[in-house]
């Protein structure tokens, strides 16, 4: 009788412990897929030639970069200018200008068609 009662509790036991039904396998992660890319609009306030000489005499050449690199200028960066400009601006203000003269700026706005496949 304690051979019956020791098999009825194995086969007991081996039920209850039956192999689990084995995961399912990992598929290919979920696609996701960015949002469309909204570029900020372009700073509409031209800076004119005489508040960009109050500016660098009123703040440090930092701060007078990092304002006129947000906004386009009223006028045009040409060799004349950039000559008249040096007798009244910092040299720091007056390095970026020469730079920001090679550069087409207007190209550089962040105007970007999300839709257009980017140049390779």
């Amino acid at each position: 009788m304690r051979w019956v009662s020791l098999l009825l509790l194995v086969g007991a036991l081996c039920a209850c412990a039956a192999p689990e039904e084995p995961a399912p396998e990992p598929g290919p992660p979920e696609r996701s897929v960015a949002p469309p890319y909204r570029p900020p609009p372009a700073a509409e306030e031209a800076i004119e030639r005489p508040e960009l000489i109050a500016l660098a005499g009123a703040h440090p050449p930092e701060e007078v970069i990092s304002r006129v690199d947000r906004h386009p200028l009223a006028f045009e960066l040409d060799e004349r200018t950039l000559r008249e400009l040096e007798a009244e601006l910092p040299a720091e203000v007056m390095d970026y200008l020469r730079k920001r003269a090679r550069v087409d700026w207007e190209s550089l706005r962040g105007e970007v068609d999300p839709e257009q496949d980017p140049p390779k």
